[in-house]
């Protein structure tokens, strides 16, 4: 089902403040009064209840009336504060990363359309959690969670949103219907109608199996308040104490993303800790590439830190949150470890040639190889994609009916451990990269050495000059040691970095080398004329000449460049909208797998690939 421009714009006419919505906000108050869900448009079902498809009628919606959405999804004590949305959409994997820009959006324009209705919270976005096939979490988190199998599978029909609301702001719904619709279309899929609704009164007791849904988030909505923090909800009993320990680790595990380590944390926490001023926090931390504003701001937001006199101190939360990480650091930082190793690993699945019949099964270094069992052969890992169209070929050869498997189908895996990679990150480390930039690269780094059997070398690229700041390791501490010293700061002088990356590669005797450049510019520092673009292809040339295999990760204003630059180096261009960690993760991989399969001699690919947010 598709909407056309007109109708959108229709839609988003009908959406600013008028007579005609305050009228449909009061039908939709009344309707979620009652304990009943309501359909916005043709796609969306709201209600502050659990409400679930079946497979026989998936275009009816059960709104399960004895389950409030707050106390199954989020275990709140008080019922009716937490407002349950399913958008529905044809089976497909819609980003969850744009799903939350949208939500970002709607949220910014009900929020401008209505400030003469009354002062409304500028976080409100803060308690709006979505869920989608490729994942979710809090829209202003680290949208990392939700990636549990079951959970992706049961939301490839629908964006899930759930957040706190009151009657009064009930017209946010039409904003986020009309930009979550909207950027479903823009991702290419249909938009699917809901044909009725069905409220079951009789259904259970309150409880419900959430098994396959649930998974670890970082939620604002369980335990907490209204959204004026008027009051701290948290469920009763002997599990307290496990989601305050939750809370804390959440808490400190998104601050701690924003410097380059704990410890730096530590150091910043502990000032606060004894009182100071913002002025002497900007004047410490601001070289250093920190956030200062973001981390101040969301500190604020989680009543750690308060403002007065132009002094900072941390509130007895935040107290509590520093002697928690005191007492608990080398936990933390295991912790934030396997975060890091375990952060968005993707698919191993390989696009490889028709002709070839190297299976995409490739899981932790190994690479299987199929071919047909003899006589004399022991049966062991079965290929049953082969296996199973050599049955039908052999059956359609023989005239036969049905498919019948006999010991001539069979095919079986050869396995062969593909060989480690050496990759060498060149980093852009001018100043465009200080911030969210600079870190996403720094946690490839890491990401890399704790996912991969690789061995892993870092050179920044900055001013005049480029510096192996990782030699090739397989050791934690000096990638960690390594990466903290980078600190972003003036021109790019690319044509010295990969001069000096190719020369680093025949120095350190590597045998099977990657160079992945990290960029968010273009080179402005020239090397052996005046010319710095000019300078960097004749250094791209040389790469060429090494057979060095090498690919960029680059910005879309920079693409017609950068396609020269690849191209030169016959490497692999990627580009994307902004440097961001998941990105760099996937890319990373795809292009380490693409790597070893060339070795194996399947065939390597040069080009142009793309990636969105």
């Amino acid at each position: 089902m598709g909407v056309t421009e007109r109708e959108m714009r229709l839609m988003k006419r009908l959406i600013r403040p008028n007579s005609t919505q305050k009228v449909l906000v009061d039908i939709i108050a009344r309707v979620l009064a009652r304990g009943e869900g309501v359909r916005i448009g043709q796609t969306t079902v709201v209600s502050r209840k659990l409400h679930v498809t079946s497979p026989g009628q998936p275009s009816v919606v059960r709104i399960s009336v004895p389950n409030d959405a707050g106390q199954v999804f989020y275990h709140r004590r008080e019922p009716d504060e937490i407002i349950h949305m399913d958008l529905f959409h044809q089976v497909a994997e819609v980003d969850h990363w744009r799903v939350a820009e949208a939500v970002k959006r709607a949220t910014a324009a009900f929020l401008e359309d209505h400030q003469e209705d009354g002062p409304y919270h500028g976080s409100l976005e803060d308690y709006i959690d979505i869920q989608t096939a490729t994942g979710g979490g809090r829209v202003t988190g680290a949208l990392n969670y939700g990636k549990k199998k079951s959970v992706r599978k049961a939301h490839l029909n629908h964006v899930h949103i759930c957040l706190l609301l009151g009657p009064e702001m009930l017209g946010l719904l039409f904003y986020l219907v009309a930009e979550v619709e909207q950027e479903v279309l823009k991702q290419g899929f249909e938009i699917r109608r809901v044909e009725g609704l069905c409220h079951d009164r009789a259904a259970g007791t309150g409880e419900a199996d959430l098994s396959p849904y649930s998974d670890y988030s970082d939620s604002k909505l369980r335990g907490e308040g209204n959204r004026q923090g008027s009051r701290q909800l948290r469920p009763g009993g002997p599990g307290d104490e496990i989601l305050q320990e939750q809370d804390q680790i959440r808490t400190l595990t998104e601050l701690v993303e924003e410097f380059d380590d704990p410890e730096d944390f530590g150091r910043f926490i502990k000032e606060l800790a004894r009182g100071t001023s913002e002025s002497r926090l900007v004047g410490t931390w601001t070289w250093k590439g920190l956030n200062l504003e973001k981390v101040l701001s969301q500190m604020k937001k989680e009543g750690l830190v308060v403002a007065e006199n132009n002094q900072l101190t941390l509130t007895p939360r935040g107290q509590n949150l520093y002697r928690y990480y005191g007492a608990h650091l080398r936990e933390i930082e295991m912790y934030l470890r396997k975060a890091v190793r375990r952060f968005l690993v993707p698919s191993r699945k390989l696009t490889l040639s028709k002709k070839s019949r190297l299976s995409s099964r490739c899981a932790l270094g190994i690479t299987k190889k199929a071919h047909p069992v003899s006589r004399t052969d022991w049966v062991g890992d079965i290929a049953v994609p082969e296996t199973v169209t050599a049955a039908l070929v052999r059956a359609k050869r023989e005239g036969q009916a049905g498919l019948e498997i006999n010991r001539d189908d069979i095919w079986v895996f050869d396995k062969k451990r593909r060989s480690s990679v050496d990759i060498c990150l060149i980093i852009d480390a001018s100043a465009s990269m200080a911030g969210e930039r600079i870190r996403a690269a720094k946690f490839l780094a890491r990401h890399l050495l704790l996912s991969t059997g690789d061995k892993v070398a870092v050179m920044a690229f900055q001013e005049r000059w480029a510096t192996v700041f990782v030699p090739f390791t397989r050791n934690y501490r000096r990638i960690e040691a390594g990466v903290k010293r980078i600190s972003p700061y003036g021109l790019t002088p690319l044509a010295q970095a990969l001069v000096d990356g190719a020369n680093y590669l025949e120095k350190a005797g590597t045998r099977n080398p990657l160079i992945l450049l990290i960029t968010d510019g273009i080179p402005t520092v020239p090397k052996w004329t005046i010319n710095p673009l000019d300078d960097a292809l004749k250094a791209a040339s040389i790469l060429a000449r090494l057979g060095v295999t090498f690919a960029c990760i680059g910005l879309e204003p920079n693409k017609k460049f950068l396609a020269d630059l690849t191209s030169t180096a016959g490497g692999t261009l990627h580009i994307v909208e902004e440097l961001r960690k998941e990105h760099l993760v996937l890319i990373a991989h795809q292009q380490r797998e693409r790597h070893q399969v060339s070795r194996l001699g399947v065939g390597s690919r040069t080009g142009v690939t793309g990636l969105s947010p």
